[in-house]
């Protein structure tokens, strides 16, 4: 819908304030010369001729589009009276009433003051300049791209002190002229994909979606078959982390009622320690039957124990979360911890076991880890080593 040039007619006046009888006012699309309509009504319906003959009284019904206009009034003769550039038009008044789409690079011109332009391809919006912006002048720019687009500030002046701007898609931005520079007044974060969480990138940097992480890397997976004596992890323990998860699920042993045990080894797993006095540990033991915790420990053996008493039938198996500490330090001796839970057909069915242990016979850099039975065989599971990551 148009609205009225004025509250009344439209009325121009010569340079002695009366009326410009035969007047002539000449419209443009701000700051240039291009041509823009004008209308006879409220409707638009009809536009005016271009241009607009004043009557005897200097009266004209001059109604206003959408977007800004230049105003020039000339006198019948031709000479100029009044010029009058960026006058607001119909829905360029409105905050982001005046939405374009831009499939190819534009460079904002004064009537998109307070626009909505939306990018629907890769380009680059150039701001124009804050002197021909003013303080106060608004826009806000949407990426509907599939990738991110350019936000340039016109020659040397920024946008929020730097000299482009990348809007990612699906996000939006409304930028204000300072009166030198722009800043950005509000950036939404876009739309995130499934597993994506929105992330704070430091002061002066937009916020953005970036893959949701558990600060757990998954560095390989063995699964337990053909009855093997021993499960080792030889390859993936280094200095690439500084802690490693080991999670044991459903192990299952051969021989019932065996505990299960670990050993290190600081060759690739060519040889484990074995030494009658290598290694201490604590393991607490409870089961569904007692309200007090068992403890187990010793102070010179060749082994850490993990569990005791594990089950051999299909219904049982042993879970636990085993971490290794710092096992690349060739400073300190080898640490660990860990908690578990494992069901037994044998009475009681459920136990629960905790504990810490290390290797004390020498500090080296462990890289490999062996996981077996007091006696007999390993019937299946699946084990995963996964790096911590360090911060």
């Amino acid at each position: 819908m148009a609205k009225l040039a004025t509250r009344t007619k439209f009325r121009g006046l010569d340079n002695s304030g009366d009326p410009l009888n035969g007047g002539l006012l000449y419209t443009y699309e701000a700051g240039g010369v291009t041509p823009k309509d004008t209308y006879t009504d409220s409707t638009e319906d009809t536009p005016n001729a271009n241009p607009v003959v004043l009557d005897a009284n200097g009266f004209a019904n001059v109604w206003l589009g959408a977007g800004a206009y230049k105003l020039v009034l000339k006198d019948s003769g031709g000479t100029t009276i009044e010029e009058s550039d960026n006058v607001i038009g119909d829905s360029a008044s409105g905050f982001l009433a005046d939405i374009t789409e831009h499939a190819v690079s534009y460079s904002v011109v004064a009537s998109d003051k307070n626009a909505f332009l939306i990018a629907t391809a890769s380009l680059t919006f150039t701001l124009l300049a804050s002197a021909t912006a003013g303080e106060g002048f608004a826009v806000t720019f949407r990426n509907d791209h599939t990738a991110a687009i350019t936000l340039d500030g016109n020659a040397a002046e920024t946008i929020d002190g730097a000299a482009t701007f990348s809007l990612l898609p699906d996000q939006v931005i409304t930028l204000v002229c300072d009166g030198s520079n722009w800043r950005s007044s509000s950036v939404s974060a876009g739309t995130g994909t499934s597993g994506y969480v929105l992330t704070a990138n430091g002061v002066g940097t937009p916020s953005t979606y970036q893959a949701a992480s558990s600060g757990l890397t998954l560095i390989s997976t063995s699964t337990i078959s053909g009855s093997p004596s021993e499960l080792t992890i030889t390859s993936g323990i280094d200095s690439t982390y500084e802690d490693y998860l080991v999670i044991l699920e459903d192990i299952i042993i051969a021989t019932d009622g065996q505990p299960l045990n670990l050993q290190i080894s600081d060759d690739g797993g060519s040889t484990y320690e074995s030494g009658a006095t290598d290694y201490e540990y604590h393991v607490a033991i409870s089961d569904s039957s007692a309200t007090t915790y068992v403890g187990q420990a010793s102070a010179g053996t060749t082994f850490i124990r993990l569990a005791n008493s594990l089950g051999n039938t299909s219904a049982d198996g042993m879970t636990m979360n085993l971490w290794l500490r710092n096992p690349a330090s060739a400073a300190t001796n080898f640490k660990c911890d860990f908690h578990g839970s494992a069901h037994r057909t044998t009475s009681p069915s459920f136990r629960n076991a905790f504990g810490v242990g290390c290797y004390n016979a020498a500090t080296s850099a462990v890289d490999a880890i062996r996981i077996y039975a007091g006696s007999g065989n390993l019937t299946s599971g699946t084990v995963r080593l996964y790096g911590v990551a360090k911060s």
